[in-house]
């Protein structure tokens, strides 16, 4: 198989992938017959977080495959890799934080008790919606240092309001973005 055939059939998976997730995403939506409350919506939205970082993946080959027909020269080749490269490269940044989202999300159900279909929206200040106390506080964050096996300093802890705070810092640390900043 050449590479322009291997690239075709990966833009198909890449692509089939996204089109049943957002299948499944709009039986969802259906089912709920119009009743969509803020949950529901904020569950679907965080849902189509890891859709978003499929289709990343599938542009990024489609652009790959297009410079590299056009490319005449190895330099030309060189430049759509190298390109293509750092966009699979912040696909699976985004993926990786929607794991890390999805992970911190079980984490704070589990600890604050809340039912496993409690959308927790990665932006709200998750606090003041649950009335976390500094015990509860406590207990978070020794979970997410045992789930992620690192260590957390109180300083840092303390400036963790939302979700994607949690995330950020977690992805920082996990992948030790020197010079990153991560509040």
């Amino acid at each position: 198989m050449d590479v322009d055939s291997i690239l075709t059939k990966e833009i198909e998976d890449a692509t089939n992938a996204a089109i049943s997730f957002k299948k499944d995403i709009s039986r969802r939506i259906a089912a709920c017959k119009g009743a969509l409350d803020r949950d529901t919506i904020g569950r679907i939205f965080e849902e189509a977080r890891g859709c978003y970082a499929l289709d990343l993946h599938k542009d990024a080959l489609i652009k790959l495959q297009m410079r590299l027909r056009k490319a005449t020269t190895e330099e030309d080749t060189k430049k759509a890799v190298s390109s293509a490269d750092a966009a699979m490269h912040a696909a699976d940044i985004q993926g990786k934080k929607q794991e890390l989202r999805e992970a911190v999300c079980k984490i704070l159900r589990e600890k604050l008790f809340l039912d496993s279909t409690t959308i927790i929206m990665p932006d709200e200040d998750v606090a003041k919606k649950f009335g976390v106390d500094s015990l509860d506080k406590i207990d978070i964050i020794m979970a997410i240092e045992d789930t992620f096996n690192m260590t957390i300093p109180d300083d840092e802890a303390d400036k963790f309001k939302t979700v994607n705070h949690i995330v950020a810092y977690i992805f920082w640390d996990r992948f030790n973005l020197q010079g990153e900043d991560h509040d």
